[in-house]
């Protein structure tokens, strides 16, 4: 059966359910990229719960009554102490399977319905449980999984990878582990590690010690267990304020500077192998910090040092004497000479007396 078939369930009616029809069951592209890697197992999915092996109902309240009456009549004295342990009558409701064990050991489920029994091993353990969720018991063992997570099980210490469905199985060695939810940017499946990298991010990791850097904007899947996800690299645009320094510059004049730095990775592959920590000392990869602390803090140290750099090399005193040159200049007017103003007041006066 293809794993992209489409769910197409007609009910007895004949009408189809609107919201699954024309669905495929793994329509987007985390499901993708593990089809591609053919770890989806679809061998187990049942499309109905027709199609599950369940102990079929075989009679109805109605025959059960007439066989008990019947047994009571043909035995009047020990048939009604008798009867119940000849026949066990189960009722399961719908949505439903009860679990039961046979006169071997053996085990098997009992689907919705009205059952007669004729067997005095055959014995139930516990309630009937819901079909939605996980159902184990022994051997036997059926499993939903919804939309947007991935089941998974183990099977001689392989993993499977049960994708959106209904599953059954019968197995001595398959068992069935947990539900993993994929809306997580970074998810252990066994010994897979799925990796969804929005854009403006990269990657890193390490395959067999050798540095990989996985682009944005897709999902990638790293297909064994010493291909390791090492961390995150954001390459947007990053500001970050700079602690208070204290500078002096090249004529000695001591001054508080406070500063914002604006900065961005563009060589995400030389970002890593030079500043990003992939190791730690102890062995242990949960010692290995998991963002770019460590390079934020070597960006702004070196921020800080081309700061002091640059300060240290500005000579102020002539910026100031610049300053005050041209404020002088801009507060002087031009006068009119006192020698020549003299001139003019006695030429005024001797047209007077004329």
């Amino acid at each position: 059966m293809s794993s992209t078939k489409l769910l197409d369930v007609a009910h007895s009616d004949g009408h189809h359910d609107a919201h699954l029809y024309g669905n495929k069951l793994e329509d987007s592209p985390a499901y993708e990229v593990i089809r591609r890697a053919d770890l989806l197992v679809s061998e187990y999915r049942k499309e109905r719960l027709e199609d599950l092996d369940l102990l079929r109902p075989n009679t109805t309240k109605k025959s059960n009554m007439w066989r008990r009456l019947g047994y009571y009549l043909r035995m009047p004295i020990c048939g009604i102490f008798l009867y119940d342990n000849f026949y066990k009558e189960y009722l399961v409701p719908a949505g439903h399977v009860l679990k039961l064990r046979d006169e071997e050991g053996g085990y098997f489920l009992a689907a919705p319905g009205m059952h007669c029994i004729q067997s005095m091993f055959v014995y139930r353990e516990g309630k009937p449980l819901p079909l939605a969720g996980h159902v184990q018991h022994g051997d036997c063992a059926i499993v939903t999984v919804e939309q947007g997570f991935i089941g998974f099980a183990m099977d001689r210490g392989q993993p499977v990878l049960l994708p959106p469905g209904m599953h059954q199985w019968k197995s001595d060695t398959l068992s069935f582990k947990r539900y993993i939810d994929l809306q997580d940017h970074c998810i252990n499946l066994g010994p897979y590690t799925l990796l969804t990298v929005d854009e403006g991010y990269a990657a890193v990791t390490q395959n067999n010690g050798k540095q990989v850097i996985l682009p944005g904007g897709q999902v990638h899947l790293l297909d064994h267990k010493n291909w390791k996800f090492e961390k995150f690299m954001t390459m947007k645009i990053q500001t970050d304020n700079l602690e208070k320094i204290q500078a002096t510059s090249a004529d000695n004049i001591i001054m508080n500077v406070t500063s914002t730095v604006n900065w961005r990775i563009i060589d995400v592959e030389c970002a890593a192998i030079l500043a990003a920590e992939t190791m730690a000392s102890t062995g242990r990869r949960s010692d290995v910090s998991a963002d770019i602390s460590k390079l934020r803090d070597d960006v702004l140290k070196q921020a800080i040092a081309s700061l002091s750099s640059f300060i240290a090399s500005v000579n102020y005193s002539d910026s100031f004497h610049l300053a005050a040159a041209a404020q002088a200049s801009a507060n002087s007017a031009e006068g009119i000479p006192v020698a020549s103003r003299g001139g003019q007041q006695e030429q005024s006066g001797g047209e007077g007396g004329n």
